[in-house]
């Protein structure tokens, strides 16, 4: 994976998207009911590449 940029650059993408959908569901199961809302605090290219993930960006 590390000899291969492209590689690298795809899981780095695509692990925001994972951790929001392992951390919602991990949420679920903890509370007992699904999270109310979902911000990020994270480049808004990210929100813009899985809307559905989030409901709110917090931009600095």
């Amino acid at each position: 994976m590390v000899q291969n940029p492209d590689v690298l650059a795809d899981f780095v993408y695509r692990s925001i998207h994972t951790n929001v959908v392992v951390g919602k569901e991990i949420t679920k199961m903890f509370y007992g009911a699904p999270h109310n809302t979902s911000d990020v605090r994270l480049v808004a290219d990210r929100a813009q590449d899985f809307p559905d993930d989030f409901d709110g960006v917090l931009a600095d």
